[in-house]
């Protein structure tokens, strides 16, 4: 193995075995990883050994967890990665979501960067499935298989100068994940009214943005446009987390607010929540506490500097995580 490093991977040691085989992978494809404690010298100071191991590499890969999460020493590592400005590749291999994590704490550092969902959510989630070890051996290969490519390109991408950070939180599927398996009474009838309110949302919407003018016009496929992905429910109860994208195509940031609302089954507003349209960096739209009643619907609008809706959208895609 040559001096050089391409792989730092990052570890919880309860996901000691997942980060073993990983770092075997990659180095049977041709990468060289750094991964402690293999790589610290005896004779060495362990923190200098991972300061030195994370400046060499290309690419940052955190297997991601509840354990890493807890852990103090995953926590320095991604948060000195930041700070030297490599790229990050989570590896989340539980129900536990790196950007719903209090910004005081590892999720601050994983905000706009690129994650393989290995436990999705939603219409993606297969029964009784709460982690990656749930999964049959053939699911974890597919898995294993996109993060291994994932790592792969963006290592090529850095050696070329050529890798761009995503502007908001990137999340990956394996291929076969993206179109989900289900029968007509374990997913129609679960899903048949949230489909239909989302086509209906969806038309009014494109409909809105074309009679406004603000619609994605002609060679500017990267334009993102509002939308609620799904609404997240802490085990507390009362903690409520927006995930979804803004319009990106608005001009003077700095005029438009976000309106929130939430509301219970009759349709009265439980609460309201106004950020800065320029202070949301990321997936998260909003974080809320609701503790006066169970929330059914939420719906976001982008506010101009006069007070006018110029987009908006609604969910009841309430998830508990």
């Amino acid at each position: 193995m040559s001096d050089k490093r391409d792989i730092f991977i990052s570890y919880a040691s309860a996901n000691k075995d997942k980060a073993d085989y990983i770092c075997e992978k990659l180095e049977e494809k041709g990468l060289n990883c750094w991964i402690a404690p293999r790589d610290i010298k005896r004779t060495s100071n362990y923190a200098e050994e991972i300061m030195l191991g994370l400046k060499e590499v290309d690419l940052v890969l955190l297997v991601f967890s509840k354990d890493a999460h807890k852990s103090i020493y995953v926590t320095e590592e991604i948060e000195n990665a930041f700070h030297m400005k490599k790229a990050i590749l989570s590896f989340k291999i539980d129900e536990t979501i790196p950007e719903a994590i209090p910004e005081d704490k590892i999720g601050f550092f994983l905000k706009n960067k690129q994650w393989l969902d290995t436990c999705p959510n939603g219409i993606y989630e297969e029964d009784n499935v709460n982690s990656f070890d749930d999964y049959s051996q053939q699911k974890k290969d597919e898995f294993y298989n996109t993060l291994f490519d994932d790592a792969i390109s963006i290592c090529e991408e850095v050696r070329q100068n050529k890798y761009v950070p995503p502007r908001t939180g990137k999340q990956t599927m394996p291929i076969k994940l993206k179109q989900p398996v289900y029968d007509d009474e374990s997913f129609i009838s679960k899903y048949k009214f949230p489909i239909i309110a989302l086509a209906v949302i969806l038309i009014a919407l494109v409909g809105f943005l074309a009679f406004n003018g603000s619609g994605t016009t002609s060679g500017s496929s990267n334009e993102t446009q509002l939308a609620i992905d799904y609404v997240g429910l802490e085990s507390d109860g009362e903690s409520y987390f927006v995930y979804g994208s803004l319009p990106s195509d608005l001009n003077n940031t700095s005029n438009f607010k976000v309106q929130t609302k939430f509301y219970d089954d009759s349709g009265k507003v439980l609460e309201t929540n106004v950020s800065n349209f320029k202070d949301i960096d990321g997936t998260t739209l909003c974080q809320v506490l609701v503790s006066n009643g169970n929330v059914s619907k939420v719906t976001i609008d982008v506010l101009d500097g006069a007070g006018k809706v110029v987009s908006s959208a609604e969910s009841k895609n309430i998830i508990k995580q």
